[in-house]
């Protein structure tokens, strides 16, 4: 992701800006966009390297459900079979969990991290909740969630990769807020990075709000290359 692109004829704008340009990514900021401090830092040339987006859903008691139904008939008449995943089948999760990591979007403000060792206990104990499709016995859709601050918050949301663009993730998504609806739940929290244009469009259709953005912040000297005639190192190449 970048923080600015250049336009054709426009000398003036900065170029592309990518964490593969910070030499020290310690230095970086995370803050919302709101956030006053985030104003100061540009104005002292601090340059976006990456957006991060939150939103949340809100429904009443009286929430017309319809959307969330089709989402998951549409998959169970494709032959799916959705529903919440118990804490004896986290194995299967974990093992599609890491199948697809490599396909999560990496930022400093969001990327895949491997799901707690104790995932089955906290889903025993309903701290944690996950809902899931399966095809011919094999789970290949996932979205886990869990309780924080009085709504119920997506930790993360995945297909596999010969599944998607079938509406899956929006069926278990859609299951998940069926569910802890009729529980009583209002409110519901995602996010992601910006760059994942396909989980946007997801959560916007089931009707979450944008909340303002997440920057990453870079200072002005961690965005600029090497000095003319710099050599670099003949050691071997690390990244933190």
């Amino acid at each position: 992701m970048t923080g600015s692109a250049r336009l054709p004829g426009d000398s003036t704008a900065p170029a592309p800006v990518t964490l593969d340009d910070v030499s020290n990514p310690s230095s970086a900021r995370i803050l919302r966009q709101d956030d006053p401090e985030h104003a100061e830092l540009l104005a002292q040339g601090w340059t976006v390297a990456a957006t991060s987006w939150g939103a949340r859903l809100d429904l009443t008691a009286g929430s017309d459900l319809s959307v969330y139904d089709r989402a998951v008939s549409a998959a169970r008449r494709a032959g799916y079979e959705v529903r919440e995943v118990r804490a004896r089948e986290t194995s299967a999760l974990v093992d599609l969990d890491a199948l697809v990591a490599p396909d999560f979007p990496d930022t400093p403000a969001s990327h895949h991290e491997p799901l707690p060792l104790n995932l089955a206990g906290r889903i025993a104990r309903g701290q944690w909740r996950a809902f899931g499709a399966w095809w011919q016995g094999r789970i290949v859709a996932f979205t886990i969630l869990y309780r924080f601050e009085g709504r119920w918050e997506v930790d993360r949301t995945a297909v596999e990769a010969s599944h998607r663009r079938r509406g899956l993730a929006s069926a278990v998504k859609s299951a998940s807020i069926l569910t802890t609806y009729a529980e009583g739940a209002r409110r519901w929290g995602t996010g992601g990075a910006m760059a994942n244009a396909g989980s946007l469009a997801v959560n916007r259709g089931l009707g979450f709000l944008l909340e303002p953005s997440w920057h990453t912040l870079l200072p002005p000297a961690e965005t600029r290359g090497p000095p003319p005639g710099h050599h670099a190192s003949t050691g071997p190449a690390t990244q933190a």
